[in-house]
């Protein structure tokens, strides 16, 4: 069977691609040909995703920084774009010719972002068109009044499965559909398909903390407390696909090297939803400020809150949460493979239909 994937796959983090990735996995292990749906409407270059061209150095109060980061931005987009190759792409109009599509996963139904405003996220001038772990992030049916378009794409999907409560109880309200609740492809797919050979000499020799985040929910208090806990622990602070000056490594990698960078860590902080992952499946004490309810959801479901912090979080609690506090993975690992049974028999259902 022919299976087209709607979702953003060639994103400049390392979640949406992970996603992306595991899905492909999942299905072409499944035996199918598995192809990727390009956006006919892109917002902008894929480049400028990853980098924007330095202003004037004279106007500038931190130039170097500014150049450096540009400098890592454009390396970022080398290394991601040649990780691409290694999917099968469609130009939209080809649509047609695949047996079933697939809109998802991640935030691809957060109207609140005005990328996903698009009508190709919902479906339109598509058929046979199904949803696995499809999020609308913190969208509620207020914000689709300006899209009854979008409204009516989703009402003609038969069979929707959805990555939260929330975005089940919006689609509910909004198409008065049911939809069943499954995992992000993530956790479809053991850690160990996840990595690949890392060859950097500095994280090999140091031991370090490694911190994962969009440089704009870093608070003050949050830069601190992870400056403060390595220097205590003589860790090395190291950022990986985001430039942070004040890290004292900034690695370029790709996105399954990734798993790798994560994997020789001796702590990690992050603030995404996928970092939050990764740092449970490869077991480790970690911390996550959520950016979002969907980071708060998983660790909690996982039975992990005492790993969420806020941006509150006073040092000694800071501490005290990532050296002291107990991580129960043989719990964790018994709810993943759960999880895991009822995101594929789900996914099974779709294609059998």
């Amino acid at each position: 069977m022919k299976i087209g994937i709607v979702t953003v796959y060639d994103s400049a983090n390392f979640g949406s691609y992970l996603q992306s990735y595991a899905l492909h996995l999942v299905l072409s292990e499944m035996g199918h040909e598995v192809y990727f749906i390009s956006n006919p409407t892109p917002d902008k270059p894929y480049k400028r995703n990853f980098y924007k061209y330095p202003v004037n150095r004279n106007s500038l109060r931190h130039p170097v920084s500014v150049w450096r980061e540009y400098l890592a931005g454009r390396e970022k987009c080398r290394i991601f774009s040649s990780k691409l190759k290694r999917f099968n792409v469609l130009d939209f109009s080809q649509a047609d010719q695949m047996d079933k599509i697939i809109l998802g996963s991640d935030e691809i139904w957060n109207v609140t972002m005005p990328y996903f405003t698009n009508p190709f996220f919902y479906g339109e001038g598509m058929r046979n068109v199904y949803t696995y772990a499809v999020s609308m992030g913190k969208a509620t049916a207020d914000d689709y009044a300006a899209y009854p378009g979008l409204r009516e794409n989703m009402s003609r999907i038969a069979h929707l499965l959805v990555r939260d409560q929330h975005t089940a109880d919006v689609v509910k309200e909004m198409t008065g559909h049911d939809s069943t609740v499954v995992c992000d492809p993530t956790f479809l797919v053991d850690v160990e398909k996840f990595h690949e050979e890392l060859n950097d000499d500095y994280l090999k020799n140091n031991r370090y903390l490694l911190i994962y985040s969009y440089p704009g929910y870093i608070t003050d208090e949050f830069k601190n407390n992870v400056i403060s806990f390595a220097r205590e622990n003589n860790l090395k602070i190291v950022s990986a696909c985001f430039y942070l000056d004040w890290c004292d490594y900034v690695i370029n990698c790709s996105q399954l090297e990734f798993c790798e960078v994560l994997k020789l860590a001796d702590y990690v902080v992050t603030t995404t939803f996928h970092g939050s992952i990764f740092s449970i499946l490869n077991h480790k004490r970690f911390l996550s400020m959520p950016s979002g309810i969907k980071v708060t959801d998983i660790v909690t479901k996982l039975g992990l809150s005492h790993a969420l912090i806020d941006s509150s979080c006073d040092s000694e609690t800071f501490k005290r949460k990532l050296s002291e506090d107990e991580y129960d993975y043989e719990s964790v690992e018994q709810r993943i493979m759960a999880m895991r049974k009822q995101g594929l028999e789900e996914l099974s259902k779709i294609l059998q239909q």
